[in-house]
This record gives structure tokens, C-alpha cells and sequence, in this order.
């Protein structure tokens, strides 16, 4: 299934812990990648860092499903990377609970 397909079907292209390029903002942007959390129906939420903190946005998901592209021909979102980052967060949770109460 191609992006054309998904767009028309309302699947999201990213899935939690992809790393997107918002190719809408400037290059200079502190705020120009983010990481994919969750499709929340209206909404995804995201955590991005603005150079200094992590915070958290949230985009409109009909702008993921449009898959838009800029003046210069490039998709307005672009995956760009990936990070488990389920097992990134679970896992020390797991290790707690196999563990006891930890130390």
C-alpha cells in the first residue's frame, strides 16, 4: 500500500517511536523534528525538543493523511528515523516488577 492509498484510507504513515522532518519549518527551526507518540484520532502526540527540554505538541491527523508536499516537492512529513521507544520505557518498568521494589 502506497502513501496515495493510505492517505485515502486514513492510515497514519508513522507508528510510535518514528522520527519525523516537519519539512513546513524552517531548517534554522528548533522545533523541526519530532517524535511520533500516538494516533488519538483528531490529534497525534508528539514529543519534540526545542534545544534546551523535551516538550510535548500535538498535530492535526487529517495533516498526516493529506501527506501534503512543500513548494519544493518534498512531503510535508518525512520519516526520517525510528526509535523503539516502547521498549525503551517499558522495559526499565519490567525489570522494576520482575525485581521487587528495586532499591
Amino acid at each position: 500500500m502506497n502513501d496515495s492509498d493510505k492517505a485515502q484510507r486514513n492510515i497514519c504513515p508513522f507508528k510510535c517511536g518514528d522520527i519525523v522532518r516537519n519539512n513546513w519549518v524552517g531548517k534554522e527551526s528548533s522545533v523541526r523534528y519530532f517524535i511520533f507518540i500516538i494516533n488519538n484520532g483528531k490529534y497525534a502526540n508528539v514529543v519534540r525538543c526545542n534545544g534546551e527540554k523535551l516538550t510535548t505538541a500535538q498535530y492535526y491527523m487529517n495533516d498526516f493523511y493529506r501527506m501534503e508536499t512543500t513548494r519544493e516537492g518534498k512531503p510535508a512529513y518525512e520519516k526520517v528515523g525510528h526509535i523503539d521507544l516502547i521498549g525503551f520505557l517499558k522495559n526499565p518498568l519490567l525489570e522494576l516488577l520482575k525485581g521487587g521494589e528495586g532499591k
